[in-house]
């Protein structure tokens, strides 16, 4: 009786099996035969994977330190305007403190990125940018070989719970309260910079981060909120999370390709130029100088003007008046090549209507 009920249980080979079975020799004969072919592919994805692992690593590439390519002042303009109005309430002093406390947040996620030793970028810091009738502060935008990041810094007393469905909470002791989402304003920022890129052709990857400045916070990320592990974390987390999202992606841009996305982004910068010591016709008359000298020389060149350089520079130059060289390469879209190029014709522009208004 074992006996019949062990066949009954015993697995027949089916056709299936059977065609499967033939298929596998049929392509074991194949390889066999043709084994150099098969060699000579497998060659090839190991040298497609060697090419792709160079091209990342980026090893030829001069360009290995950050630089802060701009940097705003709006907030210090702000903090010096409440200040000269702290008198009339307290609650302006209030605002005066957080306005400081949230500069010397922002002043680390700065010193971070700087100092940064696998990750070299071009910084953004405290900019205005408007675009058609949409308008963003942005705190940060650093742009990497790879991605440009949006980042948002906020100094957040107590801790931070973060629920699966978004749901924020603050706990400061024994108190919790309901805080909005700080990816969402973060998020129009995005939409923005994107806006700018796409009307100026430029394809690249823009994300929103959030960086809480606060050492002595912790973030709780309840079940269900790892999407956003990616996008909020602490200022001692933004090198080893930004290392990790460099990682996912094969773009490489050169400096010079950096630089002028940096240069494209300023030109929709909203930014009152100091002309306080300087009169007005003087203004007109250096831009009308710098644009008929970055003209004669795009001619020359055989190259569209704002590859000379562009109006963000010409304003930059009449607001901080450079007087040397080495002040040039303070001066925003002149960098070090630029300045040994234009730089002493652009400081004879600058001094010759110096001197006319003495004469």
């Amino acid at each position: 009786m074992s006996k019949y009920r062990k066949n009954y249980y015993r697995k027949e080979p089916s056709v299936d099996d059977e065609i499967l079975g033939i298929i596998s020799i049929f392509i074991f004969l194949i390889l066999f035969q043709y084994w150099q072919y098969v060699l000579a592919i497998f060659g090839i994805l190991i040298l497609f994977k060697l090419i792709i692992w160079v091209h990342d690593k980026d090893l030829f590439s001069q360009f290995k330190n950050s630089k802060l390519y701009y940097h705003g002042e709006s907030g210090k303009k702000y903090l010096d305007k409440l200040e000269q109005e702290k008198y009339e309430s307290d609650r302006t002093q209030y605002n005066i403190n957080c306005l400081k406390k949230g500069q010397y947040g922002e002043s680390k996620i700065l010193y971070t990125l700087l100092h940064m030793q696998n990750v070299p970028m071009y910084i953004i810091y405290d900019i205005r940018l408007q675009y058609r009738d949409f308008k963003a502060q942005i705190d940060f935008i650093a742009v990497t070989k790879r991605m440009i990041y949006i980042i948002e810094a906020k100094d957040l007393n107590g801790n931070l719970d973060i629920e699966g469905d978004g749901t924020f909470t603050r706990i400061f002791g024994r108190k919790k309260s309901g805080m909005k989402n700080p990816l969402t304003q973060n998020n129009d920022h995005e939409k923005v910079v994107k806006a700018i890129l796409k009307n100026e052709k430029i394809k690249t990857v823009v994300t929103s981060l959030v960086v809480l400045t606060n050492d002595d916070s912790h973030i709780h990320f309840k079940h269900g909120a790892n999407e956003y592990k990616n996008k909020i974390f602490r200022n001692d987390k933004l090198e080893e999370n930004l290392i990790k999202m460099e990682q996912k992606k094969h773009i490489v841009r050169q400096e010079e390709r950096i630089q002028y996305i940096c240069d494209t982004l300023l030109k929709y910068r909203i930014e009152d130029i100091k002309t306080a010591d300087i009169q007005k016709e003087d203004v007109d008359a250096i831009i009308v100088k710098l644009k008929a000298y970055r003209k004669k020389m795009s001619e020359v060149e055989n190259v569209p003007a704002y590859m000379i350089f562009n109006d963000n520079t010409i304003l930059d130059l009449i607001q901080k008046k450079p007087a040397s060289m080495e002040e040039l390469t303070n001066i925003v879209g002149l960098g070090e090549y630029k300045v040994n190029k234009y730089g002493q014709n652009i400081l004879n522009i600058m001094n010759n209507q110096k001197n006319k208004n003495k004469n």
